[in-house]
């Protein structure tokens, strides 16, 4: 399924994610509790174009979330995917 938009957008009961990132192996979406105590990771799927990108049920206004990338360590062709790191 291509997606048209780059970020985050909610529309009728749903919020669609999606960001681009055609060398990354694998993209999770990580969703935080409002405390920030739990990390919830949803894996995203890629479309031809490179594009990662997850739907979730009910609109999710306000939620606290960020990307972790996997993918190969090599700085000499600028791949620098560290699922420990969150983006």
């Amino acid at each position: 399924m291509k997606k048209d938009f780059q970020g985050v957008r909610t529309k009728k009961n749903k919020t669609e994610f999606c960001v681009r990132s055609p060398a990354a192996e694998q993209v999770d979406l990580c969703l935080f509790t409002p405390d920030e105590k739990r990390e919830v990771r949803v894996p995203m799927m890629r479309d031809d174009d490179g594009n990662w990108h997850a739907e979730l049920p009910g609109k999710l206004e306000g939620q606290k979330y960020g990307y972790r990338s996997h993918g190969e360590y090599n700085p000499y062709v600028r791949h620098f995917f560290n699922p420990n790191k969150l983006l």
